[in-house]
């Protein structure tokens, strides 16, 4: 590039502008070869032959020209991309609601059917019939509950000790829902003799 008469360098013009275009796009028109010194070979040539490359092997290392179009594709498919994210993180935090709530129910109704068959309902009674079917009513919601778990024993087709342990469990927590029935039961009398 030219100097102007103060010294500084001429930057502007038709051919800096295009140097600096060619050096952006590695265009092989404009390659710089770097020689630091140490070496005396020549700067490597593409073809055997000393010729300069035909235009058919230079369509390979020119790039296109990104230009407004292609940014304005980029820019809509980013703000596509963009709203499919934002709704697909949508989508999974409904999805993650939804289960949290299936499983909210889960433990009330385990919960309540807990309490069921252990008489919990009796202690709200506050005449003698009211607390005699509410205790019927608890003894025969653990009895279904045992005889639910030993069915789901026989149907898992464990064997053995696993299997003798598991009706363990089930006989011991009907015994131990009995108590409780048995329990709310002199608990509710008590509380509708004291009225």
């Amino acid at each position: 590039m030219s100097r102007t008469r103060k010294g500084g360098k001429f930057k502007g013009g038709n051919f800096a502008s295009q140097f600096k275009q060619g050096l952006s796009m590695q265009s092989p028109m404009f390659a710089v070869a770097v020689n630091d010194g140490s070496t005396t070979e020549e700067a490597p040539v593409d073809n055997i032959d000393g010729k300069p490359p035909q235009l058919s092997e230079l369509e390979d290392v020119v790039d296109e020209k990104v230009g407004s179009s292609a940014r304005r594709i980029e820019r809509q498919n980013w703000k596509v991309r963009a709203e499919q994210e934002a709704e697909r993180q949508k989508e999974e935090a409904e999805k993650e609601a939804l289960e949290q709530q299936r499983i909210k129910e889960a433990e009330e109704a385990e919960a309540a059917r807990e309490a069921r068959s252990q008489g919990q309902e009796i202690l709200d009674e506050t005449t003698k019939k009211g607390i005699k079917a509410a205790k019927k009513e608890a003894k025969q919601t653990a009895k279904d509950e045992k005889r639910d778990k030993m069915e789901d024993i026989k149907a898992s087709g464990v064997k053995g000790k696993k299997k003798r342990k598991a009706k363990r469990k089930a006989r011991k927590e009907f015994r131990k829902d009995k108590k409780n029935i048995r329990k709310n039961k002199r608990t509710a009398k008590r509380n509708r003799k004291g009225k």
